[in-house]
């Protein structure tokens, strides 16, 4: 599955999904603190509409405050 995590720049969910062999790609305005597939931006410029084969699940991770 293609997976989106927004709102991550740890790496850690991305990584783990990708451990389980997900196509996973994580998603913050800050760059990720480990190499690996990240966009750094707005997430609204890499989400899809969730219907075509080249979308990603969205995936939320929200920091802990």
């Amino acid at each position: 599955m293609r997976v989106l995590i927004a709102c991550e720049y740890s790496g850690a969910v991305r990584d783990a999904f990708i451990a389980l062999g997900h196509d996973a790609m994580s998603c913050d305005l800050l760059p990720t603190d480990v190499p690996g597939p990240h966009y750094q931006g707005d997430v609204r410029d890499v989400i899809g509409g969730g219907v075509g084969p080249d979308d990603r699940a969205p995936t939320m991770h929200l920091p802990e405050r």
